[in-house]
């Protein structure tokens, strides 16, 4: 009976040694678990802020093309106000220079790219 009981004394011992190892490697499964979430939360964010990025590099392409129309238009239309400029200081001579405007007829025959509205 003795040495049942130290059978079973031992017994008792080894599993207790091997229920604190298995519990020692359960915590460190939940350490390694809860960095390993820690790290896909980071992922998470830098992707996150990745898309952030794509879009805001989309809205600065789209605004670089409104950009580019609008310098466009802009020279269109400095060359259409001295296209008129030039027409208005023509008509102005033509009107002040005391042929009693005969000479209005001519101005539009002379200047025939002159668009007027």
């Amino acid at each position: 009976m003795e040495k049942e009981v130290h059978h079973i004394s031992e017994r008792n011992k080894k599993l207790r040694e091997e229920f604190r190892k298995a519990i020692s490697n359960a915590e460190k499964v939940r350490a390694a678990e809860k960095e390993a979430l820690m790290r896909i939360d980071l992922v998470e964010d830098e992707a996150e802020s990745s898309k952030r990025a794509v879009k805001i590099l989309e809205q600065l392409e789209e605004a670089k093309a409104v950009n580019l129309e609008l310098e466009t238009e802009l020279k269109r239309l400095k060359v259409q106000s001295d296209q008129w400029r030039k027409a208005a200081e023509v008509a102005s001579t033509i009107l002040t220079s005391g042929n009693d405007g005969r000479n209005v007829l001519t101005f539009f025959c002379l200047a025939p790219n002159v668009v007027v509205p």
